[in-house]
């Protein structure tokens, strides 16, 4: 009878559980059709949004990538020493480098250098696919002085650029078929302050365009201000407005086109129900382009079943829990066993791709690596078990002072994160560059116990920097690089109370040498002297410039004056030693050089101009004096000179 009661019982609470199991199933099913739409929404804008942040900065970095090139072209030394001095070699040497620049990219159509009236001076032309680019004969050049990219650009600030609009390219006054779509960028060209022209790149955009407007969740078109395709997802609504076809957005979104044209569009994105339109007229000026995203009906359709999908599993696990408790209880915990292990596997494997493709290590506080990433350990040459313990000091840079790698250290103590661009040096000497994130670790009382680091190469962006930073003729940095050098070790020098040594070093009565034994000695004159300064300064924390015709600048640190004085005396000397034939000089049989030395200890009273003016003057005595021999100054920071 007991036991008959228990069976009762039990029946009445598994009916009692199942009946209220149906009640949630039932409750769940309604308030899931109620959001269904509202999640859908969601879901849509959360992928619209990443989809559009993707395509933003892949259209940063292609611009940021032609930006780069227009650069090379205009900073080149190649171009410079041809605008100094025009000679047919310089020319030939000219053309050849923008050829090679062609060639090396192959989306450029067209590589130009227009002087300051827009005459071509220098062109080269690449056909999409061609393996050879053409240097335009002088016959061919033409005049482009009045086209609106040379008018345009000649206006744009120095070191500046300017983008036109993205459209189709002309071939006789008609529109080429096949099309290409292009975009132009150019830059002004300045020497000292003198405007000398404008270097401009035709780029074939099609290819970007094309990967830049796949998406498999949805439709994206880009369009102009005015509404017109420029790119669309199908190919016969692109570049409306050139090919006439009428077709904007007022034709395909008659409802929303006022407010996708006349609301403020900012980088973040608007919804207009299922289309989402964002602006980058950040980085296509002239177009004011909108970025369209119109959510595909067959994504719509997979999110919808996506959710029926997951309300009939609630109702139908609801369900299967409310049958018998024993059974529920028995296999819950072996779901969860499974659950959890298929999540650490998907969990491992999610590591291991980072391991093998992220650059990422833990240090302590002293700087050793407590462990490291093996796509880390592979970059410098070491096994992750030789990674561990070794000192960060050792992927210090000999072409660095110690100073750079401490300022760095200082300035992550005390910040709770640091990034920037560092160079490092792999354990077999090679040096190489790496956008550098830095985190503090702590522990569970809030105590700084070490330091996470995530590395990125970026040894390939450096070197095109590299370009547009050196003299081509005696491979020291140029003028360009000096004036953003010595403000940083201006500022160095202020901070670490340290003398500041700045020489200025001029050969002398080079012009005579010039005219006669001739330009092509003259160089290799220069060179010999660049090679000189070069092997003298031989720490990290100096650098030699050129800063203009035969003058050279030598910049370092933490020497007092008496010893910046001996060291300056000893290039002079070496330049004797060196014996260079000069039967035109004044002052020796052989090659001499005049040198103004300035060392100072700088506050927030002295300017790089001081710097250069004193120095500068210290040359010109020494050249006023005789020549061949070192005139030193010395600037405390009250302003006081001494000689």
């Amino acid at each position: 009878m007991a036991t008959k009661a228990r069976e009762t019982k039990q029946y009445y609470y598994i009916g009692l559980f199942i009946l209220f199991g149906l009640l949630i199933a039932f409750c769940t099913s309604v308030v899931n059709y109620r959001l269904e739409l509202v999640s859908i929404e969601k879901k849509l804008g959360q992928q619209a949004e990443a989809v559009f942040q993707n395509k933003l900065t892949d259209l940063e970095s292609y611009t940021r990538g032609l930006e780069d090139i227009v650069s090379a072209l205009r900073d080149n030394g190649l171009l410079l020493d041809y605008l100094k001095a025009p000679s047919p070699q310089g020319y030939h040497n000219v053309c050849r480098f923008f050829q090679g620049i062609a060639l090396s990219h192959e989306e450029l159509m067209q590589v130009r250098y227009l002087d300051r009236e827009g005459r071509e001076v220098v062109r080269v032309d690449r056909d999409r696919g061609s393996i050879s680019a053409e240097i335009i004969p002088e016959d061919r050049l033409q005049d482009k002085g009045h086209r609106y990219y040379f008018i345009e650009s000649s206006q744009t600030q120095p070191y500046g650029y300017w983008y036109s609009r993205l459209d189709l390219n002309i071939e006789n006054k008609k529109i080429e078929v096949p099309y290409k779509p292009v975009l132009r960028l150019a830059s002004p060209l300045y020497l000292g302050q003198q405007f000398q022209g404008i270097v401009i790149i035709n780029v074939h955009v099609k290819e970007f365009l094309q990967k830049f407007s796949q998406n498999s969740l949805f439709d994206i078109c880009l369009i102009d201000r005015e509404g017109y395709y420029l790119k669309a997802h199908q190919d016969n609504f692109s570049w409306s407005r050139y090919l006439e076809t009428g077709f904007s957005v007022y034709s395909h979104y008659p409802e929303q086109a006022q407010q996708i044209l006349f609301d403020e569009q900012t980088t973040r994105l608007k919804a207009y129900g299922t289309l989402f339109v964002g602006s980058l007229k950040a980085l296509l000026k002239k177009d004011e382009g909108l970025l369209l995203l119109h959510a595909r009906d067959d994504a719509v359709q997979s999110l919808q079943e996506e959710r029926q999908r997951a309300a009939l599993l609630i109702v139908t696990i609801i369900l299967l829990l409310s049958i018998p408790l024993a059974l529920i209880i028995s296999r819950g915990p072996v779901k969860l066993h499974r659950k959890i292990a298929e999540q650490n596997r998907a969990l491992s494997e999610s590591m291991g791709i980072i391991d093998n493709n992220v650059a990422i290590a833990t240090l302590d506080l002293e700087g050793r690596f407590k462990e490291g990433s093996t796509a880390f350990a592979r970059s410098l040459g070491v096994s992750r078990e030789q990674l561990t313990g070794m000192h960060s000091d050792r992927l210090r840079s000999q072409d660095l002072p110690g100073a750079y790698y401490d300022d760095i250290w200082a300035s992550v103590q005390d910040s709770e994160a640091w990034s920037g661009e560092v160079q490092y040096s792999r354990l077999n000497g090679n040096c190489y560059w790496a956008d550098t994130l830095i985190l503090p670790q702590r522990d569970e009382d809030g105590e700084l116990s070490g330091y996470s680091a995530i590395y990125q190469d970026i040894t390939d962006k450096k070197r095109i920097e590299q370009l547009s930073i050196t003299d081509v003729m005696t491979g020291l940095y140029n003028r360009r690089f000096f004036n953003v050098v010595i403000e940083k070790e201006l500022n160095r020098a202020r901070r670490s109370g340290r003398y500041l040594a700045f020489a200025m070093l001029d050969v002398d009565y080079f012009k005579q040498y010039n005219d006669h034994y001739g330009h092509q000695k003259g160089d290799s004159v220069l060179q010999e002297v660049a090679a000189i300064i070069a092997a003298k300064v031989s720490r990290g924390s100096d650098a030699c410039f050129r800063l203009g015709g035969e003058e050279f600048g030598i910049l370092f640190t933490e020497v007092d004056p008496w010893e910046a004085q001996k060291f300056v005396d000893s290039i002079r000397l070496a330049m004797v030693e060196k014996g260079i034939e000069h039967r035109w000089s004044s002052v020796s049989e052989v090659i001499t050089v005049s040198l103004g030395l300035l060392s100072v200890l700088p506050d927030e009273s002295v300017s790089v101009d001081l710097v250069y003016r004193l120095a500068d003057e210290a040359l010109y005595e020494a050249k006023e004096s005789g020549r061949n021999r070192v005139v030193a100054r010395t600037l405390d920071t009250g302003g006081r000179r001494t000689g």
